[in-house]
């Protein structure tokens, strides 16, 4: 299926007769006698367009249903379920309000283009193994399994910094070899409130549900990232920073690179964004040590692959990526 476009006259729209995703392409609504009652109640269209646009994707909608299913129940058996219902109402308030954002601010919806899609998608892949097999190395004499090591240990660190902290390849790939401009990679402005937008919506929510929402486990993984480097005497503006370009950046560019260039070669925009999302969390592996563990970010993987999708843009899901140590909630224990 091809990347959805959004019309940037409303008025001039085609047609939707089956109020397939009318909303968000911002197609016009046929009204006939049985739907008039869908046309006259915004609830009710929207609802009829989610539900077209699941009907649409029926094994993607499937597998991301056991993604939210098996999250949940392994939550529920570590007693943290009030805090997966919570991240789930929120990211789902984060879909709706993307689309609002989307639509607002007229953005154009072309597709990200893929000019050689086989010959992108190989390069984006053959990045990403590399990258997992250095992080691998890195870890593993990291956790002290091999002493002695400390001379491969930073040359290890230094190669996955430079393909995975900068994604330096991909964007010399691109713009040099490819001859991409930047705002085809996802450089663009578009998009920006609907990550102030959710931002709002997950702090709201966090604070209203502080109790259940911030708990000890994330508050540490929050001061490994803010209270290690303020002990190193850094600010929270050098933070912020290095969160963006270090790791917001490398991950959404790799997210942006790779999900676009599967819907070049797939023709189904659903299906690569749930790959993605798949293989990005499977590149933490290394990190955490265990598949649970990446498959419970796998949530959040897969609403900044949305807003990527939606806006076009890599800076939202930079911004939402940078800040979510800040003012999120999370899952993962």
């Amino acid at each position: 299926m091809p990347l959805i476009k959004f019309p940037a006259n409303a008025s001039k729209a085609p047609i939707c007769k089956s109020h397939d995703i009318c909303m968000i392409t911002g197609a016009r609504t046929e009204t006939t006698d049985s739907g008039s009652k869908s046309a006259q109640f915004p609830l009710v269209r929207t609802a009829d367009i989610y539900v077209a646009a699941i009907r649409q994707h029926r094994l993607v909608s499937f597998f991301v249903l056991v993604v939210i299913t098996g999250v949940f129940l392994e939550c529920v058996w570590t007693g943290a379920w009030i805090r997966t219902a919570l991240f789930v109402t929120a990211s789902a308030c984060a879909v709706l309000l993307t689309d609002f954002a989307v639509r607002r601010e007229r953005a154009s919806q072309d597709p990200i283009p893929v000019r050689r899609p086989v010959l992108e998608l190989t390069f984006v892949l053959a990045c990403y193994l590399i990258t997992a097999a250095v992080l691998m190395n890195y870890f593993h004499l990291q956790n002290g399994q091999e002493h002695g090591s400390h001379e491969a240990s930073q040359i290890a660190w230094t190669i996955a910094l430079f393909f995975f902290r900068s994604s330096l390849p991909l964007l010399l790939f691109s713009v040099l070899v490819m001859k991409y401009r930047f705002a085809e990679v996802g450089f663009r402005l578009a998009g920006l409130t609907s990550a102030i937008y959710i931002i709002g919506c997950f702090a709201v929510i966090a604070s209203v549900f502080r109790s259940w929402a911030w708990q000890e486990d994330h508050i540490s993984l929050r001061q490994f990232y803010v209270g290690a480097m303020r002990e190193e005497g850094i600010t929270s503006v050098v933070v912020l920073v290095w969160l963006l370009l270090f790791i917001a950046f490398s991950e959404e560019f790799l997210r942006l690179i790779l999900q676009s260039r599967l819907n070049g070669v797939l023709d189904n925009a659903a299906a690569a964004w749930f790959i993605t999302a798949v293989l990005w969390s499977l590149l933490h592996l290394p990190r955490f040590g265990s598949l649970r563990s990446c498959f419970e970010i796998m949530l959040e993987g897969l609403l900044w692959g949305y807003v990527m999708y939606r806006t076009r843009s890599l800076l939202p899901s930079m911004l939402l990526h940078a800040t979510n140590f800040v003012w999120g909630f999370k899952i993962l224990k």
